[in-house]
């Protein structure tokens, strides 16, 4: 279950679409047709009413579950992009402190900051999606802690900016621990494993409903609405992946006032 969500994950939002929909319309669209044609098996017409009836419950119930873990996601998916905004004001924090700071270790400490900030959009950011962190990232960030921590403030102005640093630096650490836990929010399993459920049960009642055009286009298409939505609970539960993702748009714009300052 969870390879097959990660391989969906990684496609295109356009053929994660064609993907799950077609797939769900031609399961449900080929059941009652085994049922009558390859199996023969045939079915009164009391049980095929009750297996659309069914069916009918059931896909509702579905659509249900499927809309409240798309509103799940959705709302993880905005406050991982809010995380990393609130990272790159951080970043343009220190980067600003450190210029008013007005010392050499200071210019030099901006400039290993600058290195730090294009090793997450480079480096780190492509293994979010792997829910992986990058050494490179790691030995950047390290090397511009100990520049700043070997600052010495000898203004009271100077002293007051070297607080602001090492809380700034605090924040950096949390914002970077917090956006990496991020790639690892989706769905609770269990809701993956009751959806998965339905839609058994689905091919189950519809295995029973009449092998007609009209009852099997009827089938399709309450089962391409459901599809519909599922893409999109799969396309916002993993905010790292696909191209539909959180992008390091913020991150780029900070490294960008680094160059100018």
């Amino acid at each position: 279950m969870g390879r097959l969500i990660h391989f969906l994950q990684g496609l295109d939002t356009a053929a994660a679409f064609a993907v799950i929909c077609l797939g769900m319309m031609t399961l449900i669209g080929v059941m009652p047709w085994i049922r009558s044609r390859l199996l023969r098996i045939e079915v009164t017409r009391s049980v095929t009413d009750g297996a659309g009836d069914a069916l009918k419950a059931v896909a509702g119930f579905m659509v249900f579950l499927v809309g409240f873990s798309l509103v799940q996601v959705q709302v993880q998916f905005r406050a991982t992009e809010e995380m990393v905004l609130k990272e790159s004001n951080v970043m343009r924090a220190l980067d600003r402190t450190l210029f008013y700071y007005g010392t050499e270790d200071a210019v030099e400490a901006r400039k290993l900051l600058g290195v730090y900030a294009r090793s997450v959009v480079s480096d780190e950011w492509p293994l979010l999606a792997d829910s992986l962190r990058s050494q490179k990232t790691e030995d950047a960030f390290r090397a511009f802690a100990a520049k700043v921590r070997q600052l010495e403030a000898t203004t009271p102005r100077q002293q007051a900016a070297e607080n602001e640093l090492f809380r700034y630096l605090d924040e950096v650490i949390d914002m970077r621990e917090a956006r990496i836990a991020a790639s690892e929010f989706g769905l609770n399993p269990l809701y993956w494993w009751v959806i998965q459920g339905l839609f058994t049960i689905l091919l189950v009642l519809s295995f029973f409903t009449p092998a007609s055009i009209d009852r099997t286009l009827a089938n399709c298409g309450m089962v391409c609405a459901i599809g519909m939505m599922l893409t999109l609970v799969l396309v916002y539960e993993s905010p790292f992946s696909g191209d539909i993702s959180v992008a390091p748009t913020a991150l780029r714009r900070v490294i960008d006032t680094f160059m100018v300052r």
